[in-house]
């Protein structure tokens, strides 16, 4: 049996909500993304939820540090709901929204991913702020601070094309 890159995504989306479901972190996003269930072994969920908490925490922790606007990439994101969680988390808990949130990935999966954001205004509204209209492409996503969009690793000249046309600052 074969997998694709593309492969270990779904598994780790999959690992993630049955972590949700058994109650060992919360994401109320997850099920915009991933609607079945399959309950994993208890080696699974803890492992996710380790490999998931230290790296919100690392993102939370980095973004409370910084007063002044920042940007997070996020190469290879998958369909992953962290940005989500993040924006939801700053504005309810600190009532911020200084940051931006850069996500790129393989075309198929971002084609994806942005079909369960457009499919579900919960999503939408949590990337965008009030009354902004959200940019919204068959392999793209845009907003004053999140932006979906495809890379060719392959390509690095593609990769910085892509970057300067969401607006991402190299700075």
């Amino acid at each position: 049996m074969q997998f694709s890159v593309t492969d270990t995504n779904v598994e780790a989306l999959k690992a993630k909500k049955s972590a949700v479901i058994l109650g060992y972190m919360k994401d109320e996003f997850i099920n915009f993304i991933v609607p079945d269930y399959i309950r994993k072994e208890v080696v699974l969920n803890k492992g996710y939820w380790s490999r998931y908490y230290c790296i919100y925490n690392l993102a939370h922790q980095f973004l409370l540090s910084c007063s002044d606007d920042v940007q997070i990439l996020s190469v290879g994101c998958g369909l992953d709901t962290m940005p989500f969680n993040l924006f939801k988390s700053f504005k309810e808990q600190y009532n911020r929204t200084n940051f931006s949130i850069f996500e790129c990935d393989l075309k198929s999966v971002v084609t994806q991913k942005v079909k369960f954001i457009s499919s579900h205004s919960k999503l939408e509204e949590t990337i965008a702020s009030q009354s902004e209209e959200v940019n919204v492409g068959p392999d793209h996503i845009k907003t004053n601070r999140y932006s979906l969009f495809d890379v060719d690793l392959n390509d690095i000249g593609y990769l910085q094309k892509q970057l300067e046309k969401f607006g991402f600052d190299p700075e």
